[in-house]
């Protein structure tokens, strides 16, 4: 997650999500045998230990994905920023047209394999 979160890759972020997930999904569980097996002296705390858990666990769940969303869409919108491409090679990823006024050429793609732009 922290390293997702510095490198700006949403990959690293999807991990953390679904154990986070699974954990609060099996804290509930054990949370709920607690209070079937010993009766109404745990069915305060169970509920409590539930409630902290959704609240807070989901709270960091919601942040979390909210971030990996903006930068999935950031990917999409074109800013490659999130692969570590340097900025000065943005536009030569997708072989985009040379500027002041020549034609516009699309090339092959030169350093990272991906291909032109269509349309």
């Amino acid at each position: 997650l922290v390293y997702g979160t510095r490198a700006k890759k949403p990959g690293f972020m999807l991990p953390w999500l679904i154990l986070t997930s699974l954990a609060v999904v099996a804290n509930i569980v054990i949370n709920i045998f607690q209070m079937i097996t010993l009766g109404s002296q745990a069915i305060i705390s169970g509920l409590i230990s539930i409630s902290l858990t959704v609240l807070i666990s989901g709270y960091f769940i919601v942040v979390v994905r909210s971030y990996r969303r903006q930068l999935l869409e950031e990917r999409d919108d074109g800013n490659l920023a999130g692969y570590g491409v340097p900025p000065q090679h943005y536009g030569q990823q997708y072989g985009q047209p040379q500027q002041y006024g020549q034609q516009q050429q699309y090339g092959q793609p030169q350093q990272y394999g991906n291909p032109p732009p269509y349309g």
